[in-house]
Order: C-alpha cells, then structure tokens, then sequence
C-alpha cells in the first residue's frame, strides 16, 4: 500500500479512473460490474487485494444511499445458498479496506492534525454507514442463529485487528457489530473456539473498547464454564 494510492481519497482534483476502481464505482449504479458471481473468495488473490483497495479509495466518500446500492449490486447474483458466503466475503473485504486506510493514516506524518482529524471522522463515518447499510439489506443474514461459525470468528477476527489498530479512537459501530456477532454465535462455538475468542477480547488495550466489552467477555466466560462442565459431566 502507497501513499500515492490514497492521494485520490482526500483531492478533490481530476483524476482518471480505470480498472477495479472504475468497475467499483459502475457498481454502486448498476448490477452489471462487480457483483458475487464474479468476484468471491475463490477469486485470484489480485483481484481481491484490488477490490479492497478500490475499496478502501472510494467507499469514505460513498454517501449512505451510495453504500446500500454497493451493497444491493453486490449481493445481486448470489442465490440464496450463497448469500450468507457473500455477505461474509463483502464484510471481510470491508474490514480489510479499513484496515488499510487506518494503517495509512497512522503513518502519513505529512498530514498536518487538523487534516488528520478530518480524515478520521471520514473513516468512522464510512465504517457507521456500512453497518447501518448491513443491518437494513440481505445482508443482516450474518446474524441469523445457524449461520457457519467459522465465517463468523474470521470476521469477528478481523473487527478486533480493526479495533486495535484504531487505538482510543471512537467507533462504538465496531463493538456493536462485534457483539452481536458474538451473541449470534456462542452457543454453538466450541470450547476452543470460545477460548480463542476470549484470547483475542483480552489483546484490546484501549480503556473505552474494553469497558463496551466487558459484558459480552463475561457472557463468554460463563458460557465457556458452562461447556467445561458439560464436558466433565
């Protein structure tokens, strides 16, 4: 990741675009660019770093209606076996893109604090209107009671390395979308896995994360004593 790649996210200025990022933009106006049935998890890994990068450029200043028609445009050729795999595959793209862009802003030191602070609430302004997009299209199926565990700890995974890396910076959308995954999951994650997600709660340093977590960390701790004892009985 360059710097130059994200030159374009914050200039308003003329710029050609072409490419992944072309196809990204045709398809928050249409469903005949990049939708499930082109692109998914058994795509070539360039075309997904490319989409998360494409991502990443562009979805800061897509506005709330921009975001659910990228979401709806996606979703549009996945058939319902699918649609859980594809909602899972877009939120992971999503988080990757977000990510990236936070690992550009922590090392951009040519950016003076005020800009920085603008570019910031881009960000956790873009990440809100994601989640409000997700919890009002197809794809709320991620929280349906037997969507695949797996899928759900990969994701849930990849919001805490956000989490972490956004530091004590605010982005109370985060720890929702995390808790709710949790809630949707735990009964049936196995004592392992409930472990590991404990593991990973507990590697989060700043205060306020820690402090909108602790019921949910205590949730999985009696849930994870409640298997233990089943498992001895």
């Amino acid at each position: 990741m360059t710097r130059s790649h994200f030159l374009r996210l914050w200039t308003s200025e003329y710029i050609t675009i072409d490419g992944m990022d072309e196809q990204l933009i045709m398809t928050v106006h249409s469903q005949s660019h990049i939708s499930y049935s082109n692109l998914n998890k058994s795509s070539t890994q360039r075309a997904q770093e490319e989409f998360i990068f494409s991502i990443a450029t562009f979805m800061p200043k897509f506005t709330s209606y921009e975001m659910k028609s990228f979401i709806a445009n996606y979703l549009c050729s996945a058939k319902p076996p699918n649609l859980v795999d594809a909602s899972y595959f877009l939120l992971d793209c999503v988080m990757n893109s977000v990510m990236r862009i936070i690992v550009y802003l922590k090392t951009a030191t040519q950016n003076e604090s005020s800009n920085n602070r603008c570019e910031w609430n881009y960000v956790h302004r873009a990440v809100m209107d994601f989640f409000a997009a997700v919890n009002a299209s197809k794809m709320c199926c991620i929280y349906d009671e037997d969507v695949n565990v797996s899928l759900a700890i990969n994701t849930m995974t990849k919001i805490i390395m956000v989490i972490k890396q956004v530091g004590d910076r605010e982005m109370p959308s985060l720890t929702a979308m995390l808790c709710r995954l949790i809630e949707v999951t735990q009964t049936r994650m196995t004592v392992e896995e409930i472990s590991k997600m404990l593991s990973l709660l507990a590697s989060i340093k700043a205060q306020d994360y820690k402090d909108s977590l602790k019921a949910i960390m205590q949730a999985l701790m009696d849930k994870l004593l409640h298997k233990k004892q089943l498992n001895v009985g």
